[in-house]
Order: C-alpha cells, then sequence, then structure tokens
C-alpha cells in the first residue's frame, strides 16, 4: 500500500511549514493480527454446519494471547482434551494428542478473519477414520462497549409439532431464557419429560446460539441451534433441538417415565418477555369474564379436556366452583404452575403441571405428567 502524507508544524499556534512525501506500507497479511486475541467458543460437529438441525458432538473452548499463544480445552463424549501451543504468522496450527488407548487424534485449525471479528475452525480426526469439525468464534460482546443487541428476557416453547416427536405422546418443554449485554444466555426451565434443564450459552458472532447440553447425569444430551429471527406473530427466536434420553434412566419405581429411552428432534419456538406493569395482564386477553382456556391433551388421557377461567388484572386465575383446575402465573418471568383432576381412570388423580407464556402469540404450552409419559397443556383465549 503507497500513498501521500503532509505534516505542518506550528509555533504557540502558528503555522510554520509543511512538509509533504509519500510512503509504502509492505504487505505483511500473513502476520497474525493482535486484535485476534482474546476467547473462543463452539462446537464439534460430524458433519457440517450448514443445517439448521445440527447434533452437536462436543464442546470447543480456548484463550488466546496477543502474540497468537492459546491454551484451552475440547470435550467430546465424556472426556476432556487440554490444549496448548500457537499459531504461526499465516494463522495455522497443527498438533497430535496420543490417548492412553493408543488412538491418535490429529488437530488442524485455522484463525480465520471475518466480518464481525475472527473466528477458529478447523477439524480435529481421529486414526479410525472420525472427522470432527470445528466452529469456533472470538467473543465480541462487551457489556458496555459493545452489548448484544438480543439482551432481554425470553419465554421459548419446545415442541413436537410437526417432527417424529409428535407420535412419541410427550408435552412440550418450557424454559426462559435471559440474555446478557455481554453475550452470555442463561437457560432454565423443564424439558417435556419433566427434566429440570439449565445451561449457559455464549451468544456467536451473527447473534445465534449453538448448544449442546449434557442431560440426565451426563447420559443424555439435547443439542442444535437456535436463532434469533422476527416471524411476525410466531416468534422471536426458532430453531431445531436434538433430543437423547437413554433407556432406562433411574430406577423405573422412582422415575417410570419414558423406560425405553428415545432419540428425536423437537422444534424451538421463543418470545421476547415483558414483565407486565401493575393492573396489565401478561398476555393481552379481553377484560371480560371467561377470557382463558385451559386445555389437556395427550398423556394418556383417553380424550382432551377443557376449562375456562378468567385471568384478571392481577394476573390471577379463577375458575368455577368444582371445576378441579388451578393455574398460577408468575408475571416476573412468564412461568405457570397448576394441577387439575384427572378423572378419566377407575380413581381420580391429581396431575401436576407447568409452562410459559408466548407474548407473542398471545398464548402459551407446557407439559403435564401422565402415568409412564407426559402430555401437553395449552393456554389461549377462548
Amino acid at each position: 500500500t503507497s500513498g501521500t502524507f503532509t505534516v505542518r508544524r506550528f509555533d504557540k499556534g502558528v503555522p510554520k511549514d509543511t512538509k509533504t512525501g509519500t510512503f509504502t506500507v509492505a504487505d505483511n497479511s500473513d502476520i497474525l493480527d493482535p486484535i485476534a486475541s482474546g476467547f473462543y467458543d463452539g462446537v464439534l460437529d460430524l458433519s457440517d454446519l450448514s443445517g439448521a438441525d445440527d447434533k452437536y458432538e462436543g464442546r470447543f473452548r480456548i484463550g488466546m494471547s496477543r502474540r497468537g499463544g492459546f491454551s484451552g480445552s475440547f470435550k467430546l463424549d465424556d472426556d476432556v482434551f487440554k490444549l496448548r501451543g500457537g499459531f504461526d504468522d499465516s494463522g495455522h496450527h497443527q498438533t497430535q494428542i496420543t490417548l492412553r488407548d493408543g488412538t491418535v487424534l490429529t488437530i488442524n485449525l485455522e484463525l480465520e478473519a471475518i466480518e464481525s471479528g475472527f473466528k477458529i475452525t478447523g477439524e480435529i480426526a481421529d486414526d479410525s477414520g472420525h472427522h470432527f469439525v470445528v466452529d469456533s468464534d472470538q467473543r465480541t460482546f462487551d457489556r458496555k462497549k459493545n452489548p448484544a443487541p438480543q439482551a432481554g428476557r425470553y419465554t421459548m416453547v419446545i415442541t413436537g409439532d410437526g417432527s417424529p416427536a409428535q407420535t412419541l405422546d410427550v408435552g412440550d418443554g418450557a424454559v426462559v431464557l435471559s440474555v446478557g449485554g455481554g453475550g452470555l444466555a442463561r437457560i432454565l426451565g423443564r424439558l417435556g419429560d419433566g427434566s429440570k434443564w439449565s445451561a449457559a450459552i455464549r451468544l456467536r458472532q451473527n447473534g445465534d446460539m449453538t448448544l449442546l447440553s449434557d442431560l440426565y447425569r451426563r447420559t443424555g444430551s439435547i443439542s442444535g441451534r437456535l436463532v434469533f429471527r422476527d416471524v411476525p406473530g410466531v416468534s422471536h427466536l426458532d430453531g431445531i433441538l436434538h433430543w437423547v434420553r437413554p433407556a432406562g434412566f433411574g430406577a423405573a419405581s422412582r422415575n417410570p417415565l419414558y423406560q425405553g429411552g428415545f432419540d428425536v428432534e423437537r422444534t424451538a419456538v421463543g418470545s421476547s418477555y415483558v414483565a407486565p406493569n401493575r393492573g396489565v395482564r401478561l398476555i393481552d386477553l379481553a377484560d371480560a369474564d371467561a377470557n382463558l382456556k385451559v386445555s389437556f391433551s395427550d398423556g394418556g388421557l383417553p380424550a382432551g379436556e377443557e376449562h375456562l377461567g378468567t385471568l384478571t388484572t392481577r394476573n390471577r386465575v379463577v375458575f368455577p366452583a368444582g371445576e378441579g383446575v388451578g393455574l398460577r402465573f408468575y408475571s416476573k418471568s412468564g412461568f405457570f404452575t397448576g394441577q387439575f383432576l384427572d378423572e378419566s381412570g377407575a380413581s381420580p388423580k391429581v396431575r401436576g403441571f407447568a409452562g410459559v407464556v408466548l407474548q407473542i402469540q398471545t398464548n402459551g404450552a407446557g407439559y403435564f405428567v401422565g402415568d409412564g409419559v407426559t402430555g401437553l397443556v395449552e393456554i389461549a383465549a377462548p
């Protein structure tokens, strides 16, 4: 690169003289850029990352210095492998790790400059022919200097609509997300089988989230990509999640649900959530009696059930006497819980349920626990 320059000298604020000249800068594009330093988070995948329904196989995380040295780790299955080394001037790193059983892992990493920062890509391969694609982004969001535009609170339903899981007879998962300005997203809630789930995920530079979370004492998992995008009247984020529950998890006497396990895909649908002010309903229903319908289906029920109640401006739900159902909303988060009386069997049973509201759709969904399976609970305007 070449050009001209001008130097003006001043004496007590008065121009003294001016000099001009030319300059040439050598092309050193292969020199490692110090601004590539920082932390990188990503995933490992057996296939490419072009689809929205990826089943991720592991995690990748390193910290890199301004001179290109790095240390970190990657995780495959239940094994964690430490990494330490450095990128050369062209942004390349190659090394091998020999495991205790003699397996050799060959690691090739590339540091790449992209429009929004830097990323690390590459491949980890073993001598059995398995190849894991590395896809890792530099952390660029900062709460003060570069806050994530997706920061805020969300609710999300994990449903079987349109997927093979719909035939599984399982309710909808219900979680809340809190995205901080620094790009860290925290997830808390329950999956459709009633299992508790919590996770912390870093937003990628494009604002998406690549999720891989261990479940069932590290014998199962849920993984996939969540995309923040507006679909009017439907969602503010969505994605496809791959959900694996192992067979025989827990003693059948204490945890009788889904003893055969499953391996399914589920659809995630999320909405931004704003806690209502005093005197405002958390979902926009009519200012009238019987403005809320609660429905129960599947989960071993021979026929669906519907109940009408009134959601007041204090976000309390009132049902007619003897209706056999109770519902409570948690306005700060968007969660709801409750119970209903199942009289379909030989003896009545009280079934517990839980879910979240989707403000963008003016409804909500979740699950109830049946005998050996869970069912679907939905709330909406009548």
